[in-house]
């Protein structure tokens, strides 16, 4: 399948961010790991340069229903160590590993360089 012109000019100039995703059933079920992720994250020691995100993913079309397993944490950013990154895979594996497309993957990380731009 040919790339688009954004995906070709991304992976031609730079590798594709850090980034690990695990879908869920509800959002109920995501909470714990969205929240254990961002206690890893922000642990103040850790001074890793990485996000989480929840979100519900949805169809293109509103008519069509949403998958079984429509829910998602994302953590995108830097790569952690190895301890760090192992810990963040247990606690996603409360769900089911996942990839997400690369255009969303472009605007998590978009939006965590926006939330980390130091102010004015």
């Amino acid at each position: 399948m040919p790339q688009s012109l954004e995906e070709k000019r991304f992976t031609e100039h730079q590798p594709l961010p850090y980034y690990l995703a695990s879908s869920f059933t509800t959002r109920e079920d995501a909470e714990q790991p969205y929240q254990r992720a961002q206690e890893i994250i922000y642990d103040p020691k850790a001074k890793l340069e990485l996000s989480a995100f929840r979100f519900q993913r949805k169809p293109h079309d509103p008519h069509m229903p949403l998958e079984e397993r429509s829910w998602f944490v994302v953590v995108v950013g830097g790569q952690p160590s190895k301890p760090v990154e192992l810990k963040l895979r247990e606690v996603l594996s409360q769900g089911e590993m996942a990839t997400v497309p690369l255009e969303t993957l472009l605007t998590l990380n978009d939006r965590r360089a926006q939330a980390t731009r130091p102010s004015r």
